[in-house]
């Protein structure tokens, strides 16, 4: 491991101290900051990560025990590994300093080696500690993954049957009731079947897709996001129907290399997100869900964003984890979000956000959620 790698955070009221710790230390090259007060080194901790804590104790305002308890409060700082630098070598005052949170102990004057050998060992459990982290995190998620292909495998093998005889009963109703009506009203029905049969297709097509979600298996095409959108379109009219003023915005030649149909499913998840959001504000005058397809340099931007409450802060950072949702827990699973992301990044080579945004359309200021889709223009 390369020392300049990590960085310290020195805490001594008195700057002779810190000049002492920070020559053994800068010699073998690691990155200090430097703090004299308990309150200033919350601060420098906050403001950017930091691998490990050398703090005194004996300092006026707050001292070093409870900067130590302050540090470990805190959930973006409890992980960093806090070593006291003190005077105080007695028995109750070592045992005070691991109740507040400290790893190690080394009293004042410490001997350099034995400063350097014990900053080298807790630097190196903490990096350990990481990547061992990293690696169940890694198994968690294939492990989901994997239990989901499954579920959605099973899921796909037991709708395709009931879709097709539904298709088979809806024509034959259809051949039925068309000889006991007049004109007008064969017209009408003709356009309703005409619907229910494209939406069973799209549905059995949406079957399809989700068994090829974490195994893409056919062949890319380079296609036209307009030609998408034109498909997009017709199916919003039975989610985003009433109220809502959709307002699409798509350039005519931006193309693409993926699934097509995979993308769609990832367009549906995020408008049916926006139509949730919008059913969440009744109160709202207005209810706007804007769709923008642009090229911007050497990227394809699809950008769907809603002026609801927009995405809770807490959200902000884990909405695209499995069984993670935005929503109310009795309305939505948290996969929506989470296959939409392994749509665009895993089998398009692209990204998706999701942020709070502000917007403008023909004048006006509108802000909400965005999700914005970035792919590879061809």
């Amino acid at each position: 491991m390369n020392n300049g790698q990590f960085k310290i955070l020195i805490v001594d009221d008195t700057p002779k101290n810190i000049q002492v710790a920070a020559g053994f230390l800068q010699d073998e090259g690691y990155t200090l900051s430097f703090a004299t007060s308990g309150d200033e080194a919350l601060n420098i901790l906050r403001s950017s990560p930091y691998d490990l804590v050398l703090l005194d104790v004996v300092m006026p305002s707050m001292d070093g025990y409870t900067t130590c308890r302050r540090i470990k409060s805190e959930n973006e700082l409890a992980e960093i590994p806090v070593i006291f630098l003190t005077v105080k070598d007695d028995s109750k005052s070592v045992i005070e300093g691991f109740e507040a949170g400290g790893v190690d102990y080394i009293t004042k004057p410490f001997n350099p080696y034995e400063l350097l050998a014990r900053v080298k060992t807790h630097l190196a459990l903490k990096h350990h500690m990481e990547l061992n982290r990293k690696n169940d995190q890694m198994l968690l998620q294939k492990t989901r993954s994997a239990i989901l292909s499954e579920l959605i495998s099973n899921i796909a093998h037991q709708w395709r049957q009931p879709l097709t005889v539904l298709g088979l009963q809806i024509a034959d109703i259809h051949d039925v009731i068309r000889q006991e009506m007049s004109k007008d009203k064969v017209q009408y029905v003709d356009k309703v079947i005409q619907k229910s049969e494209t939406i069973i297709q799209e549905m059995s097509r949406t079957i399809t897709n989700f068994s090829r979600y974490f195994n893409p298996e056919q062949q890319k095409d380079i296609f036209n996001l307009a030609d998408v959108f034109s498909e997009v379109r017709p199916m919003t009219e039975g989610i985003l129907e009433g109220e809502v003023r959709l307002v699409w915005d798509v350039s005519e030649d931006v193309r693409v290399s993926g699934y097509t149909g995979e993308l769609i499913q990832a367009l549906m998840i995020l408008l049916n997100n926006a139509r949730d959001a919008l059913e969440d504000q009744p109160d709202l005058e207005e209810r706007i869900v804007w769709v923008s397809v642009a090229r911007e340099d050497s990227e394809a931007v699809i950008r769907i964003c809603d002026n609801g409450h927009g995405i809770d802060n807490d959200m902000v950072d884990k909405m695209f984890d499995p069984y993670s949702t935005t929503k109310h827990q009795a309305m939505n699973t948290g996969l929506g979000l989470y296959m939409a992301k392994i749509i665009v990044e895993n089998n398009m080579d692209g990204k998706i956000i999701g942020e709070n945004a502000a917007f403008e359309l023909d004048g006006h200021p509108y802000s909400g959620a965005c999700f914005t889709i970035r792919l590879p223009a061809f």
